[in-house]
């Protein structure tokens, strides 16, 4: 048992194991990477399938309330109301994530 205990204090021992504690902590660092990523992901994909199916309902919207504008004109309002929700849930977004990690 005193030789398993000396073994530890020798300097390729210690190299080992801190070889070791390094790795691990990479590999750590690694998942937790890769499960944020993949969260955003499903973020994003769940915000571009949110955006097409309220495509079609703010056109129409936009169709009753300006009846007399064109079809190009209907789709630009269409895209400039879609850019201004989505810059502003970006922002509430951030703002909420960057406050939880403080």
């Amino acid at each position: 048992m005193l030789k398993g205990i000396l073994n530890l204090f020798k300097k390729e021992n210690w190299r080992q194991h801190s070889a070791r504690l390094v790795i691990h902590k990479e590999v750590t660092n690694y998942a937790q990477t890769l499960r944020n990523n993949f969260t955003t992901l499903a973020i994003s994909i769940i915000g571009v399938a949110t955006a097409i199916s309220w495509s079609s309902v703010v056109q129409t919207v936009l169709t009753d309330l300006f009846p007399n504008t064109s079809d190009l004109m209907s789709k630009m309002y269409v895209a400039i109301v879609i850019t201004l929700v989505s810059i502003t849930l970006t922002y509430l977004i951030t703002r909420f994530t960057k406050r939880n990690q403080q």
